[in-house]
């Protein structure tokens, strides 16, 4: 299959539907929502309300053309040249697809994922990796903007907006029960009898067992991207690095761990494995020791992440009457 046999918007329209047909029973046959395109020239997804009859709340989900055509080519060139997936190894790797040499003082990541040859070809198994990749690459990010909508964020901010705008701790505990939302979500829907590197080498054939960890290095390469590229920071309130700490950290928390030690290892593990991944694509030297690429430390963003988790804890039930449920 080559890179312009993909159909990315069907791709992502089918989460969507699928995600939206069970949301749609837990909330209020008064709520709708759907999901649009848009050629705005930025990288970015987003929930906003629309237009309604009255007593009728209608929200739509919008993605940008520009971030699907990067995420589209971002985890298409990662699925040809990783030797493995979620412990499971994979063999015929080739080279990403992405010319070389990659000068980042002269390119962004996404002009040089722009350079992929359409008619680069990607073999059966990694096509299905590739499918896999982007669907829990587009789970993650369309749960988020939903559980704004079911939690009552945009409810609350277009009727509290200047109480919410006058403070940035309302955007950051919005932001985090969103990604420990979506976390939940993400999980809960796993399916059992997934492809291997979504069981992963832990859990093999036991299909009894839950693993969150193919999610876990899903995120960790979708922020990586967000943190590598300018384009793709988020708003200057909760720094890409913080979120990625945040969103790992909730997948983590969904398995019964001996100690925070243990926890903490395997949150290390997925985010330096997603930088070796992610060093290979680009065509770089192999990284010699286990490498992070961060703007802000780890300690720091610990400490940024329980100042979050304070704020959602005082804040969150000021919109606690604005959520949507049956």
């Amino acid at each position: 299959m080559y890179l312009s046999d993909l159909a990315p918007k069907e791709l992502v329209q089918e989460i969507f539907d699928a995600m939206k047909q069970q949301t749609l029973k837990m909330l209020p046959s008064t709520v709708n929502f759907s999901l649009r395109f848009t050629n705005e020239d930025r990288l970015r997804i987003y929930a906003t309300e629309v237009a309604a009859d009255a007593g009728h709340w209608r929200y739509e989900i919008r993605i940008t053309e520009r971030l699907l055509h990067l995420v589209t080519n971002y985890f298409f060139a990662l699925a040809r040249c990783v030797p493995s997936a979620n412990g499971i190894e994979l063999p015929d790797a080739q080279a990403s697809g992405i010319p070389l040499p990659f000068v980042p003082q002269v390119e962004t990541v996404e002009q040089k994922l722009n350079q992929i040859d359409p008619d680069a070809e990607i073999d059966n198994d990694r096509i299905s990796l590739f499918l896999d990749y982007a669907r829990e690459a587009w789970s993650i990010l369309l749960f988020h903007e939903t559980a704004h909508i079911t939690e009552g964020h945009l409810r609350f901010i277009q009727e509290n907006e200047a109480l919410f705008r006058s403070q940035a701790a309302y955007s950051r505990a919005c932001e985090y029960e969103a990604d420990r939302v979506a976390a939940r979500w993400v999980t809960e829907r796993i399916l059992l009898n997934g492809s291997p590197w979504k069981r992963g080498a832990l859990i093999g054939d036991n299909l009894a067992k839950i693993d969150p960890h193919f999610l876990a290095e899903v995120a960790s390469l979708l922020f990586l991207l967000s943190n590598v590229d300018a384009g793709l920071q988020t708003e200057n309130y909760l720094h890409s690095d913080v979120r990625h700490f945040m969103m790992i950290t909730n997948l983590m928390k969904q398995l019964s761990w001996d100690s925070d030690e243990a926890s903490h290892e395997a949150l290390l593990k997925h985010m330096t494995a997603a930088t070796d991944k992610y060093v290979l694509m680009l065509g770089q030297p192999s990284l010699r020791k286990p490498t992070l690429i961060m703007s802000i430390s780890l300690e720091d963003q610990g400490t940024a992440f329980a100042q979050v988790y304070d704020e959602w804890v005082t804040h969150s039930p000021e919109w606690e009457r604005y959520r949507f449920r049956r």
